[in-house]
Order: structure tokens, then C-alpha cells, then sequence
């Protein structure tokens, strides 16, 4: 199965800054993300697999919740391998699952969305490895220059 390379699309102007301090965090707005996906992704889509209870929510061990998201080729009908993405609140922990409400549903998919996007097509994957996303790629050295 071949899927869509989307990992030169993200640009600097793509990069907002929530927070600050020690919870100083830099994401591409999941809108953003998505349209990406629709604009340069073909027919893939992103999905969640639906939970044994219908919806897509799945238990943990714990009572927490996580989403398994994955891309569906609206085509072919192929689907990627699913990623799991937590169910968490704006500190990044897992809510406990009697304390997940919808909307805490909903953003969970689209983060796991931009989490699936980057494993899977490379969209963004600077953000989601620590790297600078503001910074140039370093440029390969010549092999023959290397020790001399």
C-alpha cells in the first residue's frame, strides 16, 4: 500500500504557540492539519475505529479512554494502521473515564488526527520530535570532505 508523503508541507507560518513557561507548547492548528490531508492526501480521510460499545471511545485498563485513529482510502477502501491517541485534558494527562465528556471526545480525535497525519504521512513530524521547526535542516556533509 502506498500512502501520501505530506512531510514538506507544514511550514513556520503553519506554527502557533499555546501556553508559556514550562507549558509553552508549539502545534499546527488541527483545521490546518486537516486541510492539508483533503488538499494533498488524495482519497485517504482520517477515522476512528469504533469501540466494542459503538462509539469511539475504547477503556483502558485504567478507565481511561483512548481513540484509534487511522486513514481510509475513500477509493479503495484501504485502511492504514490505527494509532492510539489518549483522551486527555490541557495538561496532556488521561481524564479518568467517568470524567470524559464529548467535547473532550471530539478534540481527541482531531489531535489524534494530527498525530495519525505525522506517523503515518510525515505531515508535521518536526512538532511531534522535539525539533525546531523554525530552524534549517542541517545540509549532509560531502563524505569525500568529511576528514579532510
Amino acid at each position: 500500500m502506498s500512502l501520501p508523503n505530506l512531510s514538506s508541507l507544514a511550514t513556520s507560518e503553519d506554527v502557533s504557540t499555546k501556553g508559556g513557561g514550562s507549558f509553552a507548547a508549539q502545534y499546527i492548528n488541527w483545521a490546518k492539519t486537516a486541510s492539508y490531508v483533503r488538499d494533498h492526501a488524495g482519497p485517504w480521510r482520517p477515522y476512528a475505529e469504533p469501540a466494542k460499545d459503538g462509539g469511539i471511545a475504547h477503556r483502558s485498563p485504567d478507565g481511561s479512554h483512548y481513540l484509534l485513529i487511522g486513514f481510509r482510502n475513500l477509493e479503495t477502501g484501504q485502511e492504514t494502521t490505527l494509532i492510539p491517541h489518549a483522551v486527555m485534558n490541557a495538561r496532556m494527562q488521561a481524564i479518568p473515564g467517568d470524567q470524559a465528556n464529548s467535547r473532550d471526545i471530539a478534540d481527541a480525535f482531531v489531535r489524534g488526527m494530527c498525530k495519525a497525519a505525522a506517523l503515518l504521512f510525515g505531515l508535521g513530524w518536526e512538532l511531534w520530535s522535539k525539533d525546531d521547526p523554525m530552524a534549517e535542516p542541517e545540509k549532509p556533509q560531502n563524505m569525500h570532505n568529511r576528514y579532510s
